[in-house]
């Protein structure tokens, strides 16, 4: 487990690990095993270098995309808010004119409200005088009437034979 462990970590830190001869290099000459080996590695390194340069490219071209779609979303949301502010400015004006206009026009019918009440009150007051007068009239009819009828009451007494005589002042 340990030595699995350790080819792992080797591998991954780019060491070659073991220096014994494996069992398929033991037939192989000592001078032929290192060209080859070192011939596969100057191969394979480069080989390394090609991929891992394209990883790179690649994983730089992704950190490019992944800024630009940064940069994008910034002037987005700018924009997003600028067109809010925008739109908040026109609403609140136009909001503002409304209530000033319809304001306006509201105090206009109130003062016209306010002056057909104010006539209202003049023409109940005129009625008021007016019927308190035909009141007065009535009564005074009524006295009227009510003498005029003890006049014709007492002429009726006179028919009768009571000599009592009413003198009505008419003029």
């Amino acid at each position: 487990m340990f030595s699995w462990l350790l080819r792992l970590f080797q591998k991954e830190t780019g060491d070659e690990g073991e220096t014994r001869p494996t069992e398929k290099e033991e037939g192989i000459l000592s001078h032929e095993k290192g060209r080859r080996k070192s011939f596969w590695r100057r191969h394979r390194s480069a080989r390394n270098t090609s991929t891992q340069n394209s990883k790179m490219t690649k994983k730089r071209s992704k950190i490019n995309e992944l800024e630009e779609l940064k940069l994008d979303m910034r002037k987005i949301s700018n924009d997003m808010e600028e067109m809010c502010g925008i739109l908040n400015l026109y609403m609140y004006e136009d909001l503002n004119y409304r209530m000033n206009t319809e304001f306006n026009i509201i105090k206009s019918q109130h003062e016209k409200t306010m002056l057909d009440m104010n006539k209202m009150i003049q023409s109940i007051i005129g009625s008021m005088q007016y019927s308190k007068e035909l009141i007065e009239d009535n009564y005074s009819y009524r006295a009227l009437a009510g003498i005029i009828g003890l006049v014709g009451v007492a002429s009726q007494w006179n028919l009768a034979g009571n000599h009592q005589f009413f003198f009505v002042d008419q003029h």
